[in-house]
């Protein structure tokens, strides 16, 4: 069997002009930042690959440096689609002229139509790998959309690269543990530490990890604020028993006031990206949580969201 084990210089090269590649991540959750760097050195060393499209569910990134910022360079992103399109099929500029998503009424009810195209290169993250390309993900935050990114790649005939930070020798991996198979894997690159953290704040933590639950009030509860007097009224509205989904922004104070309260006994508390139950996270955070009760993937979490399944959302004004 060949060993995919490869160098990150050697998995930049398999991105040619025109592909169009789809990239893992939520925030600063299980992005693959080390060949997100690869990609980036080998366009500003020798202008190539140009034209890609990018394709992401939902965003990754610092707000500086780290992410899709990588990407941000001339010539290199011919077209970006996101995960939120709705006005005008997501197109933002004059130059958006392609009409990838539709609005259409289905038994009197608006649902997206997102046409199909083909995927030529996965960039997808995971925590260990064998020489055969099997992944587990067990120190990473999330599994998100891994497995779905990876399988669209191979249906398309396109390639998979996973960043790991570890390796195994062959038949080593549980495999009840493997997220990702090898057959659905071509290239396996190990990345530094550095460029492997758990989430862009934190290098690593058991408990986003769900290896060891914490003592709730272990965690800093949030100075007096604008901001806090804000969740806290939007705790008010929190259902005893009820499911909830926490949005990125100002939201996020709501799980530091349900467990200053002493409220997350009394409900679930849940984030996009799959956390179910706990305490999520907050700032480049947000996507993690302790004490989570599961962690799905994030396909899964919108196909319970968007079956009704939600009590409360609370969402910030940009969204």
């Amino acid at each position: 069997m060949a060993n995919k084990i490869i160098s990150n210089e050697a998995a930049a090269d398999l991105v040619a002009s025109g592909d169009t590649i789809t990239t893992s991540g939520f925030v600063g959750i299980g992005v693959p930042e080390y060949l997100l760097k690869g990609l980036e050195t080998r366009f500003l060393q020798s202008a190539q690959p140009t034209g890609l499209t990018l394709l992401f569910a939902a965003g990754q990134g610092d707000g500086q440096e780290r992410g899709l910022n990588h990407l941000g360079h001339k010539c290199l992103l011919q077209r970006v689609v996101g995960g939120h399109p709705r006005a005008d099929g997501g197109k933002i500029n004059p130059q958006t002229t392609e009409d990838l998503v539709t609005l259409m009424k289905i038994d009197g009810e608006s649902f997206l139509f997102y046409k199909a195209f083909p995927i030529d290169v996965a960039l997808l993250r995971g925590t260990t790998a064998d020489p055969a390309g099997n992944i587990t993900m067990e120190r990473e935050a999330l599994t998100i959309d891994n497995l779905a990114q990876a399988m669209a790649a191979k249906n398309s005939n396109g390639i998979v690269i996973v960043q790991v930070e570890r390796t195994v020798a062959p038949g080593s991996l549980n495999p009840r543990d493997v997220e990702i198979p090898g057959a659905l894997v071509d290239a396996v690159v190990v990345a530094p530490a550095e460029d492997h953290m758990q989430t862009f704040a934190t290098a690593y933590s058991h408990a986003y990890a769900g290896k060891y639950r914490v003592e709730a009030d272990t965690m800093p509860a949030m100075t007096l604020s604008p901001r806090k007097i804000i969740a806290r009224r939007a705790a008010f509205e929190l259902p005893i028993n009820g499911m909830v989904n926490l949005g990125i922004g100002m939201p996020e104070g709501v799980a530091s006031v349900a467990s200053e309260e002493k409220l997350l006994d009394h409900l679930t508390l849940s984030a996009e990206p799959g956390v179910i139950g706990g305490q999520p996270a907050s700032g480049l955070d947000f996507g993690a949580a302790i004490n989570t009760d599961a962690i799905i993937n994030q396909a899964q979490q919108f196909d319970y969201y968007d079956g009704g399944g939600l009590d409360l959302a609370v969402l910030g004004m940009a969204e």
